[in-house]
């Protein structure tokens, strides 16, 4: 299928066509030859189909299945130990995975200033459900080293949770609202089956066993650049390095910044300035 012709069914606006453009997306993903442009524009065409997507239900059901599209088999499994990526060394399979992340990404930050307030909760919804399936996607993939490191450097600390000032605060504030809730998701996979789940707590050394301590590491660093705006330094102090979850789980710094302490650290700097202004005896 021709990749214009594949997008503009996609973002089409007849309900019909779009559905049909999405149950052929299993075979579409199968290709072997996709590059990053390929991804790049099937995003787009995705973006539109949840544009034109008008009814509380449908957008769930569009949200869940596009999220869903990361923890596609065509990601999960693995092709033997063919490398197609001389910079990456990443499998074929985790390094397309690394490439479909990136262009949802990339398309939802040029795309969000245009997202009127009517449409605003649907994509919302889709960043819950696409960040909760690409961190479910590297948990099915025992989180792998390289693919972990490849994921956070190429696709989250490039886009998302960059600090660049082109990136609209809108999408990492919601992304730290979001954060804990989604992880405990995918940690609950893990306890579904066991006896009287309900009352099974998620255990501290499955989470450090995970990548959440490389994402705390990296909203720590968020935290110490200069160029990241307060908002976005105040939120995370305040909503990820002294959640009460992540202290249970015994996943956050000692030294963790906190917003209180700037807050305490600023108001000193003040009254030494007044201090030394009073004690001023020129001319």
């Amino acid at each position: 299928m021709e990749n214009s012709a594949f997008v503009k069914t996609l973002a089409s606006n007849n309900r019909s066509t779009r559905q049909g453009a999405l149950d052929s997306l299993n075979n579409y993903l199968q290709k072997k030859d996709l590059k990053q442009q390929d991804y790049d524009k099937l995003w787009k065409g995705l973006y539109y189909s949840m544009w034109f997507s008008d009814r509380p239900r449908p957008q769930q059901r569009l949200a869940n299945e596009l999220g869903e599209l990361f923890v596609n088999d065509v990601f999960v499994k693995s092709s033997g130990n063919a490398v197609i990526n001389t910079k990456s060394k990443l499998p074929y399979n985790q390094e397309n995975f690394i490439k479909f992340a990136k262009s949802f990404w990339k398309v939802i930050l040029l795309e969000w200033m245009k997202i009127d307030h009517h449409r605003l909760d649907k994509y919302l919804l889709l960043i819950r459900r696409v960040f909760y399936n690409q961190i479910l996607y590297l948990h099915k993939q025992e989180y792998d080293q390289l693919l972990v490191q490849n994921y956070l450097t190429r696709v989250m600390e490039r886009f998302p949770l960059s600090g660049d000032v082109r990136v609209y605060n809108g999408i990492p504030l919601h992304l730290i609202d979001i954060f804990v809730t989604e992880w405990e998701r995918v940690f609950q996979t893990e306890i579904d089956d066991a006896d009287d789940a309900d009352d099974v707590e998620i255990d501290a050394a499955v989470v450090k066993n995970s990548c959440v301590p490389q994402f705390i590491e990296l909203f720590v660093k968020l935290t110490k650049d200069v160029d990241v705006s307060k908002v976005l330094k105040t939120k995370i102090k305040e909503d990820i390095l002294h959640d009460s979850t992540l202290l249970q789980w015994d996943v956050l710094p000692k030294d963790a910044p906190s917003a209180e302490k700037d807050a305490s650290e600023n108001q000193n700097d003040e009254e030494e300035e007044e201090e030394e202004e009073e004690e001023w005896n020129g001319f």
